[in-house]
Order: C-alpha cells, then structure tokens, then sequence
C-alpha cells in the first residue's frame, strides 16, 4: 500500500492501519464485530422485548445477518494471541456461521425465552453503511491458533443476556 508510518494513515478503510504496521512488527489484536458481554445489538434488542419497547429495524425487511461473539470467546482469542502472536497479521473476530441470525432470527428466539412478543416497526431505508450479511471467516483463526474457537453457543448469549437485563432491572 506504501504507507511506511501508522500515524499517516487515513480514509474508510479501517484495515489501513493493520497493513500500515507490517512493516513494525507490531502486535495487534483487531476490534470485533457482534461480542457481547453487558452491551451490543442483542442486547439492545433483549432489553427493548423485556421493558415492552418498540424496536426499530431499518431496512432490509429485518433480514439482514450478523454473527455474534462472546466476551469470553474474545477474551479467549485474546490469550491466544497473546501467547503466540504473529506480527503483522490481521484477523477479524466474529461468532462465524453458527453464531448468526438475522433480526428476525433474533427476535424469535428472544420471545421464546421471554415470553414477550416483540413490538417492532419498520422504517423502509437501511442505516448508512449497513452491510445485508456480515459472517466473519474463522478459518484463519482456527488455523493459526489450533486451540482456540468459538465456544459459547448463539443460545447461550442470548440467555445469558436476558438474565443479565433481568437481574438489572429487578435491582434498579
């Protein structure tokens, strides 16, 4: 790309200043998409089905698809790295395939743990920059660091985060 110093990168790409460093042996771990711990899009969606808020969903028909991670499977990927790190490379962390669902997907599975159906409405445009479909490629993860993978299931996220909502709400 010819750029020699990370401090002179700039534009959209957010994968400039992973290839900018290659050349600095510099160790870095990307940010990634869909974990979730006490924060993120399930969340939201969780928190809004228990306390009976409507949900907005912008475009796509409710169809478009994430892949989720948990903290723990961050955390995990984390020390991996950490223990073995290969400079220079670039990894995009996600819950892959087996950790996706649409927002459709998504409020199914909430009601069925709730209980509650959810109130939604839709507005016909998609946010700015909004992808259809983002599964992240794990292949080059499980490669490189053979211990390590996805562990905690799509299913245990979700309820692990409503008993999170409902403990707070409870003592609040």
């Amino acid at each position: 790309m010819g750029l020699r110093r990370p401090h002179v990168c700039r534009g959209n790409s957010r994968d400039l200043p992973d290839r900018s460093v290659e050349a600095f042996a510099v160790r870095r771990v990307k940010s990634c998409r869909g974990h979730h711990g006490p924060h993120g899009f399930l969340s939201y969606l969780i928190n809004t089905n228990i306390e009976e808020r409507v949900y907005k969903i912008f475009g796509y028909k409710g169809k478009q698809v994430r892949d989720n991670i948990h903290a723990k499977d961050v955390a995990g990927f984390i020390r991996a790295f950490v223990a073995a790190p290969r400079c220079g490379e670039v990894y995009n962390l996600g819950g892959g395939r087996g950790n996706s669902c649409s927002i459709l997907e998504a409020f199914e599975a909430v009601e069925g743990i709730t209980g509650k159906p959810m109130h939604y409405e839709y507005v016909d445009a998609p946010r700015a920059g909004d992808h259809i479909c983002y599964i992240s490629d794990l292949r080059k993860m499980r490669t490189h660091y053979l211990g390590w993978d996805v562990r905690i299931p799509l299913s245990q996220i979700l309820e692990e985060i409503v008993a999170a909502w409902r403990a707070r709400l409870q003592n609040s």
